[in-house]
């Protein structure tokens, strides 16, 4: 690793302040791996190293992230606010789609034109293990802000036990939404609210089919239903880890077996949980396959238009219940509490709330986050999805 001059110092102070955006749910293809280079990012053009913020000496560093039009937007937004305190800073921005953003990363880094900020996902940790990223805890050491043990133990990217790409920025939880009216319209109750009155899978399923509809009016078990003919699904079932994985873990099963020494996804708990989720798509016809979601829109759009009845998704679809838009400003019927920090939000005055959570500015997935990870709202088990900035060496 290099010498952590001035330098870092200015990359610490602009991460910290890009903290706050760098939350998108778009993923960067975060299945992908690493190409190992042999390369070591930003050694063939590291103009300002030994650069200081304070010095007035002009710096100008590459920023790469992906996002919405409205995200990529508040990014570049943010970057000018941060350009105009420190005029001797220039951030050159290159937005990158999700879904191309580790290929061009890698690319980048391959023809030493590697950014000196990024946004990333898991796949930080095999570049921290290549030497491409800076030690985040070497970092810390000249910011007395930033404190380690301000942090649970288990909220770091670590690639070693005294090597880390950083903290998380956000924690997610998955939800199980729903279209009342749909409910009310096929004469079901409505989900339960109390763990103790909670449904068993089967009661879950057995739902599901009561709102499931193909486009005769026709319940999956009904006489001459037509599985490919589909108007409305009971449930849309996020295909992601962050879904299945409280799933696999409420049935005892886990990434790894106890000991660490074998695939735990490949033992009995676990393959019973996915075998269950593949059976709602395949064998109960109540949920949409990959690509028949694939035309499916966003949670809240999907379950206004009756394309499905149920969505289990990501806790960031809840900002707006969070925030007090709804029912205040977008129109709709609140009923029940909603509760942050086991508080009524009715009872949070507006810049104490702001203190609390924040909302990205993105679009109908923008998602809640916190700067620490115990101060997320989490209902049950927390199963967590993060992102945060990694700096390249």
């Amino acid at each position: 690793m290099k010498k952590h001059t001035g330098r870092a110092k200015l990359m610490l102070v602009f991460l910290m302040i890009t903290a706050l955006f760098v939350t998108a749910c778009g993923s960067g293809n975060t299945n992908a791996g690493t190409n190992n280079t042999g390369n070591t990012a930003g050694e063939s053009n590291a103009p300002n190293e030994g650069a200081d913020v304070n010095s007035g000496e002009k710096v100008k560093l590459k920023f790469t992230f992906w996002g919405s039009p409205q995200e990529k937007k508040a990014v570049e937004d943010a970057i000018k606010a941060f350009e105009a305190k420190n005029q001797n800073v220039t951030i050159e921005s290159i937005h990158i789609p999700g879904t191309d953003f580790l290929q061009k990363l890698n690319a980048m880094i391959a023809g030493n034109e590697a950014p000196d900020l990024s946004y990333s996902a898991a796949w930080k940790l095999k570049m921290g293990e290549e030497g491409l990223i800076y030690n985040f805890f070497d970092l810390i050491k000249e910011d007395p802000s930033i404190k380690k043990e301000d942090y649970l133990q288990y909220a770091w990217w670590n690639w070693d036990t005294d090597k880390s790409a950083g903290p998380y920025q956000a924690s997610v939880v998955p939800s199980l939404m729903y279209n009342a009216d749909l409910f009310k319209e096929a004469g079901v109750e409505l989900p339960p609210t109390k763990a103790e009155e909670a449904w068993n899978w089967d009661e879950f399923v057995e739902t599901a089919k009561k709102l499931t509809l193909d486009r005769s009016g026709k319940h999956p078990d009904d006489p001459g239903f037509d599985p490919k003919n589909i108007k409305q699904y009971g449930v849309k079932f996020s295909l992601s880890w962050s879904s299945y994985m409280p799933l696999v873990m409420s049935n005892g099963g886990d990434y790894l077996t106890e000991d660490g020494k074998e695939f735990g996804l490949a033992k009995p708990e676990a393959t019973e949980a996915l075998q269950r989720i593949a059976d709602l798509i395949n064998v109960h016809h109540v949920s949409p396959s990959p690509v028949q979601a694939s035309s499916i829109p966003a949670p809240a759009t999907a379950l206004q238009s009756r394309k499905v009845a149920m969505v289990i998704d990501g806790s960031w679809n809840h900002t707006r219940l969070l925030n007090g838009l709804i029912p205040n400003f977008y129109e709709g019927k609140l009923t029940g509490r909603v509760m942050l920090n086991q508080r009524n939000i009715n009872d949070i005055e507006p810049w104490r709330f702001g203190r609390i959570a924040g909302s990205v500015f993105q679009d109908s997935r923008s998602q809640l986050f916190t700067s620490v990870v115990e101060d997320v709202p989490s209902v049950g088990r927390t199963m967590e999805w993060h992102q945060n900035l990694s700096v390249s060496v």
